[in-house]
């Protein structure tokens, strides 16, 4: 659950939404701490690389003439864009 929604359940009833906590999360829920402290992060580490060349392929998109493209010619944008940064889509 992101921070969006916990902070959406911060502001509604919780027990109509019949919502449960793990006891340290409820814990630092109810003691009003910051959102950034509480529970256990989620995702995948970032990668720097890879994350230049989704920029890369959202400014390709952004400048584009067109208006629609096929999956694979996005991905053959973004193994292009990933050339030219040396990493790997």
């Amino acid at each position: 659950m992101g921070k969006t929604r916990v902070c959406s359940l911060r502001r509604s009833d919780l027990v109509a939404a019949e919502a449960k906590y793990h006891t340290d999360c409820y814990l630092l829920f109810s003691s009003n701490l910051a959102l950034e402290n509480s529970c256990v992060r989620s995702g995948r580490p970032t990668d720097a690389d890879k994350q230049e060349a989704f920029k890369k392929l959202c400014a390709f998109l952004e400048t584009s003439e067109d208006c629609q493209f096929t999956l694979s010619k996005l991905y053959d944008v973004l193994k292009e864009k990933c050339a030219e940064i040396a990493c790997e889509p």
